[in-house]
């Protein structure tokens, strides 16, 4: 009886198989990454057919933004990203409702194997949908992470925090490698936490990266494709190789420095006023307008005060204000010249034609930003320099 039994069971269960199905996904949303193919029967209802076989002309939808990975026996057979309705086809499971006689052939085969396996199915067949959208509102934030600042010209450390989002580009690398064959689905919560705890370790190295573009630190929220493409590049490995995701948009909300580093920018900024000429001229014009309209408001009398300015001024320095506001006029004029074809030149030869410098008119300007026609300068005695 158990034999007869087993036949008996066989045989439902492979006719059962046999009608149409269509096997489709609902949007998954933002959190959904893999769901397994829901199977809809046919409108009659008899089908009591295997969950995990997939029946010779069963329908497949894929939607946009899912790529459909069909899976035999725990391995990949196909794969599909282009969204439509498509037709299965395959010799494991053929449809005695599409095959014809030979069809029906295939599946008195198919019965007798399931004999041998008490009535079961010996081939698993599913089918899996991977989100392709974009995922989107992945929250970082790094701290006290090194940056050559291209302002300032000296490493600073800054904190910054923002979001990113990434998007599966390779499912099937995706399923092999991190997913595999799931009873229902996969939630995105699963990995969000590997994957940013990986991209803000490797923020450090992509932002170094960035600063070869000789930037300041507060620019770095206008550089958002240039950071994404160096943490792919970070990530290529662990992320685009081997998981088959990469990081589709990366933006910055804020970026500031520490402590230390804001007082060291704060220090540089005010001694550039020491080491500019025309800002020192100008503060030091600002400096001298000030003092002499408090001068004429003085209560011992404006003359005096006037006086002790003028002492302290040639005391405290040799420069007037014109001098200091002259000297980069001068250091760019002391190198200047103009070529026949008609550019200014600063350099040894002519950047539009390559013609070398030549002394057309006998004269040269000396570093003090003298004009001279000797060897000599009129000035302050220095030797004519070519």
């Amino acid at each position: 009886m158990s034999i007869v039994k087993a036949v008996i069971d066989s045989t439902r269960g492979t006719f059962a198989d046999q009608y149409k199905e269509i096997v489709n996904c609902n949007d998954m949303g933002m959190n959904i990454l893999v769901r397994k193919g829901t199977v809809v029967r046919n409108v009659f209802g008899f089908n009591r057919g295997t969950n995990n076989v997939i029946t010779d002309g069963s329908g497949i939808i894929v939607n946009e933004g899912q790529c459909v990975i069909i899976v035999e026996n725990g391995e990949i057979i196909d794969f599909c990203d282009e969204p439509g309705k498509y037709i299965y086809n395959n010799d494991v499971a053929p449809s005695m409702l599409t095959s014809g006689l030979e069809g029906f052939s295939k599946t008195l085969s198919t019965i007798n194997q399931r004999i041998k396996t008490g009535g079961q199915a010996d081939n698993d067949q599913r089918v899996y949908y991977v989100n392709t959208k974009e995922l989107m509102d992945n929250k970082f934030g790094v701290g006290r992470v090194p940056f050559r600042d291209g302002e300032f010209d000296f490493t600073i450390k800054i904190s910054a925090y923002g979001k990113y989002s990434y998007r599966i580009t390779d499912p099937v690398a995706f399923f092999t490698n991190v997913i595999g064959n799931i009873d229902n689905e996969f939630n995105r919560s699963k990995i969000d936490g590997q994957l940013k705890a990986e991209v803000q370790s490797r923020l450090q190295p992509a932002l170094g990266r960035i600063s070869r573009l000789k930037v300041s630190y507060d620019q770095l929220p206008l550089l958002t494709e240039e950071i994404a493409e160096e943490l792919n590049k970070q990530l290529m490995n662990d992320w685009v190789t081997k998981r088959g995701i990469s990081i589709e948009s990366f933006a910055i909300s804020s970026v500031t420095p520490d402590d230390e580093s804001a007082k060291l920018i704060e220090e540089f900024q005010a001694s550039r006023v020491y080491t500019n000429a025309n800002m020192l001229g100008a503060r030091l014009g600002t400096a001298q307008a000030s003092a002499m309209v408090n001068a004429s408001s003085n209560s011992s009398g404006a003359m005096n005060a006037f006086m002790g300015m003028n002492m302290a001024q040639s005391a405290g320095s040799s420069f007037n204000v014109a001098e200091l506001l002259s000297v980069e006029e001068k250091q760019v004029r002391k190198d200047s010249w103009k070529c026949n074809c008609g550019t200014d030149n600063t350099g040894k030869f002519c950047s539009e034609c390559g013609v070398k410098r030549v002394d057309l008119n006998g004269t040269w300007i000396c570093n003090c930003g003298n004009e001279n026609k000797g060897k000599f300068c009129s000035e302050c005695g220095s030797t004519k320099m070519l």
